[in-house]
C-alpha cells in the first residue's frame, strides 16, 4: 500500500490540477446571472457526462500499446484526417485555455498586490514557463501541493463565508441567461488532456487508473458546488467575473488572501498541466525536439494575450463550447474505433452502457454549443 498510495495521489493531483483551473473562478458569475439552481443543475449533469467522457478516453489509452497523447491516439484510430482535425482543435483549444489562465491570474494578482493586470499576467506566464521546461515529473510533484491547496482553501472560504450567505441570493432565476452557464461550466470540468499523463503515472494499472478518473470527478463536483454556493450566496447579483475579487471585497482581507491563494493554486496547476500536455503532443505525437516544443507551447498564448483577447468570461465560454464540442465528437469516434481495433484488452476498465453514454454526451455537447452561440 505504501508504494501505491503516492502514485495514486500524484495521478489524482495531475487530473485535479488539469480540471480545476481558471474556469472555476467564472462559475459563480454565470450561476448568479442565470440562478444558483440552474447553475447547480448544469454542474450535476455536466459532471456526470464529462466524467463518463474521461473514462471513455481512459479506455482508449488502456487499449493502446504505445504511449501516445490525444493527437497520436486520434491518428492511430482515425487516420491522417482525424489526426489533423484533432491537432487543430486541440492546439487551438489548449492555447485558448492557457490564454484564459494568463488573463485570470493577472486580474487576481493585481487585486492582491496592486500594479497592472498586464504586468502580473506576464510575471505569472514567465514563472510557469520556467517550470514547464523541466517536464512531467516536476509538474506532477508540484501538483500535489497545488491540489491540496485548492481543496483546503475552498473549505476555508466555505467556513468563513457560510454565516454571510443570504439565502435569497440562491433563489433567483433569470431565464434570459438560461444558457449562459453552459460554456463556462463545460470549460471548468474538462480535463481530457491529462488522461495520457495519468495512465503513465499509474503505469497502466487499470483499476487505479479508473479510480483516479472517478475520484477526480467527484472531488471536482463537490469543490465547485461549495465555491459557487458560497460566492453566489454572499455576493448575489454583484458577483464579479473573477469571483474571488468580489468575494474579497465583501468579506474582508482574510477572504481576499484565501481567495487569491486559491486562484493562484488553481490557475498555476491548470497552466502547468495543460502546458505539459501540449508540449508532450509535440514531442510524443509529432517528434518535435523538447526545447522547440517548450518554446512553441509557452510563446503562443503570450502572443495571443498581447495582441488578442483579454475578456475572461467570453474567452471561457467560446473555448469551452467550441473546442470542447469538437474534441468530444472526435473522442467518441476514437473510442468506438479503439474498441474494435485496440492493441490491448481493457479488462477491468471496459465501460458498461457505452452506447447510451456516448449518445448522451454527444447530444449534450452539440445542443449546448448551439444554444451558447444562439444566445
Amino acid at each position: 500500500m505504501h508504494k501505491t498510495t503516492p502514485v495514486f495521489i500524484r495521478a489524482l493531483a495531475v487530473e485535479l490540477g488539469t480540471i480545476i483551473g481558471a474556469g472555476v473562478l467564472g462559475l459563480p458569475y454565470v450561476a448568479a446571472r442565470a440562478g444558483w439552481g440552474i447553475g447547480m443543475l448544469y454542474l450535476i449533469c455536466l459532471s456526470v457526462l464529462v466524467t463518463g467522457l474521461h473514462l471513455m478516453i481512459g479506455e482508449v489509452a488502456v487499449r493502446t500499446r504505445e504511449p501516445l497523447q490525444l493527437v497520436g491516439l486520434a491518428g492511430k484510430y482515425m487516420g491522417r484526417v482525424g489526426k489533423n482535425i484533432m491537432s487543430v482543435s486541440l492546439f487551438l483549444g489548449s492555447f485558448g485555455v492557457l490564454l484564459v489562465y494568463i488573463i485570470g491570474e493577472g486580474t487576481v494578482l493585481s487585486a492582491l498586490f496592486g500594479g497592472t493586470e498586464i504586468m502580473w499576467s506576464v510575471i505569472f506566464w514567465f514563472f510557469c514557463t520556467v517550470i514547464l521546461f523541466f517536464g512531467l515529473k516536476l509538474v506532477s510533484r508540484i501538483d500535489v501541493f497545488l491540489s491540496m491547496g485548492v481543496v483546503l482553501v475552498i473549505v476555508g472560504i466555505a467556513v468563513l463565508g457560510a454565516r454571510f450567505v443570504h439565502f435569497e441570493n440562491l433563489h433567483t432565476v433569470n431565464i434570459a441567461y438560461l444558457f449562459l452557464p453552459y460554456g463556462s461550466f463545460l470549460f471548468a470540468l474538462m480535463g481530457a488532456s491529462a488522461i495520457p499523463q495519468v495512465e503513465e503515472i499509474v503505469a497502466s494499472r487499470q483499476v487505479a487508473f479508473k479510480r483516479v478518473i472517478m475520484t477526480a470527478g467527484i472531488i471536482v463536483a463537490i469543490v465547485y458546488a461549495l465555491f459557487v454556493t458560497v460566492v453566489v450566496g454572499v455576493t448575489g447579483i454583484g458577483t464579479t467575473e473573477v469571483a474571488t475579487v468580489g468575494l474579497g471585497n465583501a468579506l474582508g482581507t482574510r477572504v481576499v488572501l484565501l481567495g487569491n491563494i486559491f486562484a493562484l493554486c488553481a490557475m498555476m496547476g491548470g497552466f502547468l498541466n495543460i502546458g505539459i500536455a501540449t508540449k508532450r503532443v509535440f514531442t510524443r505525437d509529432y517528434h518535435v525536439g523538447r526545447t522547440l516544443a517548450w518554446i512553441v507551447t509557452c510563446s503562443v498564448p503570450l502572443v495571443l494575450f498581447i495582441f488578442a483577447a483579454r475578456d475572461f468570461i467570453k474567452t471561457l465560454s467560446v473555448v469551452g463550447a467550441v473546442f470542447g464540442t469538437i474534441n468530444t465528437v472526435l473522442f467518441i469516434i476514437m473510442y468506438w474505433r479503439a474498441r474494435e481495433k485496440g492493441d490491448m484488452p481493457a479488462r477491468s476498465f471496459q465501460l458498461h452502457h457505452a452506447l447510451l453514454l456516448s449518445t448522451a454526451v454527444l447530444v449534450a455537447f452539440l445542443v449546448g454549443t448551439f444554444l451558447t452561440f444562439f444566445r
